[in-house]
């Protein structure tokens, strides 16, 4: 995804995590209660993900927060709804009552996409990153359940 789109957090070629500490990544996800990692495919081929990280301390298990990322050829094919729709059917099965997630202010797909899922723009983080020599400010968005 890094080489897909500016809108990740990291750059082409900043990451450099080996295939063992992916594994380790999964599998302490696996055996959470309270994260998990959809995976979206197309053809027996990977296009996208949504990973939701449960909060760790006590104060914080009943949060979520979202890192959603779609192959620029399957865009607006609906897979972004989806994948957020089996979210939603996993969350149901957890004590998470709040996912959250921060979108670049000027990625309009994005924005539309969470709201449609009901996510609500709670702040913004001015000057949040910093790409191609400009500050990008970021929208924290939330939704809550009872």
């Amino acid at each position: 995804m890094d080489h897909e789109t500016k809108f990740m957090l990291y750059e082409p070629g900043e990451r450099s995590t080996s295939l063992e500490h992916h594994r380790k990544f999964i599998q302490s996800f696996i055996a959470s209660d309270n994260s998990t990692i959809l995976i979206a495919e197309h053809d027996d081929q990977f296009v996208g993900y949504l990973l939701v990280d449960g909060g760790k301390a006590k104060r914080i298990k009943h949060v979520g927060y979202i890192v959603v990322g779609i192959l620029a050829a399957y865009q607006g094919q609906g897979i972004g709804t989806r994948l957020f729709q089996a979210l939603e059917e996993w969350r149901e099965n957890t004590e998470l009552k709040r996912l959250e997630l921060t979108v670049m202010s000027h990625n309009e797909t994005a924005v539309s996409l969470y709201k449609k899922m009901g996510f609500e723009i709670e702040g913004t983080k001015k000057k949040s990153l910093y790409i191609d020599g400009r500050y990008i400010d970021e929208f924290y968005m939330g939704k809550t359940f009872e």
